[in-house]
């Protein structure tokens, strides 16, 4: 029996996730939900049709790098004149980058952007090629991307730093999500420390995909769905016309264009608010 690794275009049918599951003819090997038939792997085997148990949340793995002290050694060494190049060529503000603390890191030649947790502490690197390749240090612990500007009362959520710059360049307040299914407790952690009323999630327009079963499926929109009850806020979704909002941005797109359509849009109040944060919709 061959085992496949589930992937973004592939996914897990039971948890839905992209990484740490496996499937086969036989089923799903799931590595967060449980069966009566458990693996030597530490996941449970489902076969096509079972009914799955809760969700088993792993426990959060504990940085083993000073992430914070690393990104502070980056930041010092990097020149207005290198960021200013990589501003140019993602098509975004200086500024943009600076807010997000944006550091070149000459050990993995490749630009580093911190991650925070919900408490606001930095406890992981991302790392982006000159060539748009994207990994993570090592050692550290996946978060959210936060920009360091003045607090706004909407926040707009997006996938990832480049997007978030993009985001900042127009002029919106925004926080970045590590990928189109991470960061949704860091999330919710840090809209309710900030004081955030609204948010506008921003989902990449990605082209459909097909998991093994025929199922069509699209990550971004599917991905930003899902986050709209764990948010803790008042939100809408909203696609933008491009694949991203940067590229949107390339294109020309404004602040002005984005609110009008933002003005247009259903908001979805999580369940677990009460009537007065309906009023903060459209305030």
């Amino acid at each position: 029996m061959i085992w496949h690794r589930v992937s973004r275009a592939s996914r897990c049918k039971i948890c839905d996730h992209p990484n740490w599951c496996t499937w086969s003819e036989a089923g799903n090997c799931c590595m967060r939900i449980e069966s009566v038939r458990p693996l030597k792997n530490g996941g449970w085997l489902h076969s096509f049709g079972d009914n799955p148990r809760p969700v088993r949340k792993p426990e959060p793995i504990a940085p083993t790098i000073d992430a914070e002290a690393i990104m502070v050694a980056w930041r010092k060494n990097t020149s207005e004149i290198q960021l200013r190049m990589l501003a140019d060529t993602l098509g975004v503000s200086i500024l943009a980058l600076s807010a997000l603390r944006c550091a070149w890191a000459p050990e993995h030649n490749a630009w580093a952007f911190p991650m925070s947790d919900g408490h606001g502490m930095t406890c992981g690197i991302r790392l982006r090629s000159l060539y748009g390749n994207k990994w993570s240090v090592r050692g550290g612990r996946e978060g959210i991307f936060r920009p360091f500007i003045e607090v706004q009362k909407t926040v707009f959520v997006c996938e990832g730093p480049t997007d978030l710059a993009a985001l900042l360049t127009l002029g919106f307040f925004g926080l970045g999500r590590p990928s189109c299914s991470g960061g949704v407790s860091q999330l919710a952690a840090v809209i309710a420390r900030l004081g955030i009323l609204r948010a506008v999630i921003v989902a990449d327009n990605d082209a459909d995909k097909f998991r093994p079963d025929g199922k069509c499926y699209n990550p971004g929109f599917d991905g930003a769905l899902r986050l709209e009850n764990d948010i803790g806020v008042p939100c809408c979704l909203l696609v933008p016309p491009g694949k991203d909002i940067r590229l949107c941005l390339s294109f020309g797109i404004t602040k002005e264009v984005i609110e009008s359509m933002v003005r247009n849009l259903v908001w979805h109040v999580p369940k677990n608010n009460n009537d007065h944060a309906k009023e903060h919709c459209l305030s």
